[in-house]
């Protein structure tokens, strides 16, 4: 498999993943897993592109559609200020995202787990794969989320699942 982390690579032949996590650990803890990918047909070539904060993140996204196609983000909600007065989140990151890519599979990946805030991502940004931090997925499972998710599945962890169906039964 053939590994491409050079912004100026052509990308329209392979598959772009932006990486938008604050915690520079796990995110590059993630990056590893996606190198780590079964080889796939589809997956023969890699960009994983990273963003620590919704500015970088910004600039990722509108650089990417510019000269490719943006194929998968695993979304963290929880992002570093972009300036003092006002913090901007994953949400409005993925609002942006299916305003300028909106062919792009999203994955969130977040330690929010409250009802009202799943509710509110599902609603806001439709992700294709919906995952809670809370130490149920391992590595090999995360590699299999992925997989799924690029190959056109959708995944959400059962906390999701059950907000989803709590959700329908109150309607």
């Amino acid at each position: 498999m053939s590994m491409r982390n050079n912004p100026t690579d052509n990308i329209e032949n392979g598959n772009t993943i932006l990486i938008v996590e604050d915690n520079v650990l796990l995110s590059d803890a993630i990056e590893m897993m996606i190198k780590l990918l079964p080889v796939k047909e589809s997956l023969k070539k890699i960009e994983i592109r990273k963003a620590t904060d919704y500015e970088s993140g910004v600039v990722n996204i509108l650089e990417i559609a510019k000269r490719g196609c943006l194929d998968t983000v695993i979304l963290d909600i929880n992002l570093g200020k972009l300036d003092k007065n006002e913090k901007k989140t994953g949400l409005e990151l993925g609002v942006l995202i299916r305003k300028h890519t909106p062919k792009t599979k999203i994955i969130v990946f977040t330690s929010h787990c409250d009802e009202l805030r799943i509710n509110t991502i599902l609603k806001s940004i439709k992700p294709e794969g919906f995952l809670i931090k809370d130490g149920n997925t391992d590595h090999n499972k995360f590699q299999e989320i992925v997989l799924n998710v690029i190959g056109g599945k959708i995944y959400y962890s059962d906390a999701v699942v059950e907000v989803m169906h709590k959700k329908t039964q109150n309607k």
